[in-house]
């Protein structure tokens, strides 16, 4: 789902100048899930489960791992 969003603004931002890098849109995509991260912690999700809303808690917990694999799947 990540690498997904990733790969749509890239596409949205090619043709008004490229965007952010990877690295420097993932800092950005994880304080956007860390800022969520309280309103989940007590069980509630603010969508379905299945749209893949949810937050992946390692993009909080292991950031440098997931970016890793967000490399690897793009």
């Amino acid at each position: 789902m990540v690498s997904g969003r990733y790969r749509a603004y890239r596409d949205y931002m090619a043709p008004r100048g490229g965007g952010l890098a990877l690295e420097e849109w993932f800092r950005f995509y994880r304080l956007e899930k860390q800022s969520e991260a309280p309103d989940q912690a007590g069980g509630v999700v603010s969508g379905c489960s299945a749209t893949g809303e949810a937050t992946e808690q390692s993009v909080l917990t292991r950031p440098a791992e997931f970016l890793a694999l967000l490399k690897d799947s793009l």
